[in-house]
């Protein structure tokens, strides 16, 4: 249902739609591409269907009205486009990629701390934990590309 309240954050809420402005982008540029030459700078600007009935008979005459102009869908990729770069900026001005970076650290400096927990309970030999420690950056990021595949 349209309007029903969503718990978010203001970080949240600014991520989102950067990142559902960014779709639109996207998916405009490719219609955009899609185009002919022509289709960008000269398009319909008004189509009509009229049904006549009468003595003349029964018939429909179709009207359209084509001129020179930019394509509607040029001007929605404009206007997005525009868009995300605001919603960029905000983002920018308010610090929130700085906030994800920190809060990145400060999850990679608690899981570091959980694996010296394990490691040290585990009771490996120093050689064993030093290859574990060696493992791990390649091991986070392949989960971290896999992640990135998943979006």
């Amino acid at each position: 249902m349209l309007g029903l309240p969503v718990e978010t954050t203001p970080g949240r809420a600014l991520q989102e739609e950067l990142n559902r402005t960014n779709g639109h982008v996207v998916w405009l540029e490719a219609k955009v591409a899609s185009l002919t030459e022509d289709d960008v700078i000269f398009g319909d600007l008004a189509a009509t269907r009229t049904t006549r009935t009468g003595d003349s008979g029964r018939g429909v005459e179709e009207k359209t009205v084509r001129a020179a102009g930019v394509a509607v869908w040029v001007e929605l990729l404009q206007r997005e486009r525009r868009h995300l770069v605001e919603v960029a900026r905000v983002m920018a001005a308010a610090g929130i990629a700085s906030r994800y970076v920190s809060l990145a650290e400060e999850q990679g400096m608690q899981l570091k701390r959980v694996l010296d927990r394990v490691l040290e309970r585990a009771e490996l030999q120093p050689a064993d934990r030093r290859r574990v420690i060696t493992l791990l950056p390649g091991a986070l990021r392949e989960i971290a590309q896999e992640a990135a595949d998943d979006r």
